[in-house]
């Protein structure tokens, strides 16, 4: 797929996921074939299928992340965070029918992932569904299928991952449409594995239990307290939606 490149959003002190996140990546992937794309500051990944781009530490996310697309060609980017450990086998047939979705559509995005969308309406025959420009977090870092260009003018460079989410869903509410997400999941990472920096225990219990990473690996794993805190905050933050849509 030679219009289409995977680009990894990572900097320096996340560098300890690399390798995590590319064993995954190529077991669950293996007939992949697009270019792939890390983003980085001043260490590279030891791997010829993956080319590193550094870019300064003191640069902003979005910085970094405009900076990558404009040395990228390709027309389309699946763009992945680190974090974001596949768990299912990627299907080169559904990659290549959603970029074939995303042009005849003149599509912005198109996530691949359902379950990170619980707000969205997903009708049982449809293999896509167009979202509303009301859906919280239109603009997100959830992995993607974006049109290079829609994403550069969507960015700001003054703004870190979590304002793009934020800010962003706000700018594209007048001047994009065309934002799509799969009612599959085609780029299964079920969850994200890092929390403030800690890994989810459930998550690091599955990579360690799967020889993915050792048991002695050295980014520290949320406490019970703390992983009981982030459910509770998640659970009612939905309550919220909830309770402000209807």
């Amino acid at each position: 797929m030679k219009d289409l490149s995977v680009l990894v959003s990572s900097f320096d002190n996340y560098s300890d996921l690399w390798d995590p996140y590319f064993k995954s990546l190529f077991m669950f992937w293996p007939k992949l074939e697009s270019r792939v794309f890390l983003i980085s500051n001043n260490l590279s990944y030891d791997d010829k299928r993956v080319k590193t781009l550094h870019f300064d530490s003191q640069n902003t996310w979005s910085q970094s992340v405009m900076s990558a697309l404009k040395i990228i060609d390709s027309e389309y980017v699946l763009f992945s965070l680190e974090d974001f450990l596949l768990k299912e086998n990627v299907i080169n047939s559904k990659i290549e029918r959603s970029l074939k979705f995303i042009k005849e559509n003149n599509g912005v995005v198109l996530y691949l992932n359902k379950n990170r969308f619980n707000q969205v309406k997903f009708q049982p025959k449809r293999l896509y569904v167009k979202m509303n420009k009301e859906t919280p977090y239109i603009v997100s870092t959830q992995a993607a299928i974006w049109n290079r260009r829609k994403l550069l003018e969507i960015l700001n460079e003054k703004e870190s991952a979590w304002e793009f989410e934020l800010n962003g869903s706000f700018r594209v509410r007048k001047k994009m449409d065309n934002f799509y997400c799969a009612n599959d999941n085609i780029f299964n990472y079920r969850h994200h594995s890092v929390e403030r920096g800690k890994w989810f225990r459930s998550e690091y219990n599955y990579l360690i239990k799967n020889g993915i990473i050792l048991n002695n690996h050295e980014r520290k794993k949320m406490s019970y307290y703390e992983t009981i805190i982030w459910y509770v905050k998640k659970f009612y933050g939905s309550m919220k939606y909830r309770i402000y849509k209807y």
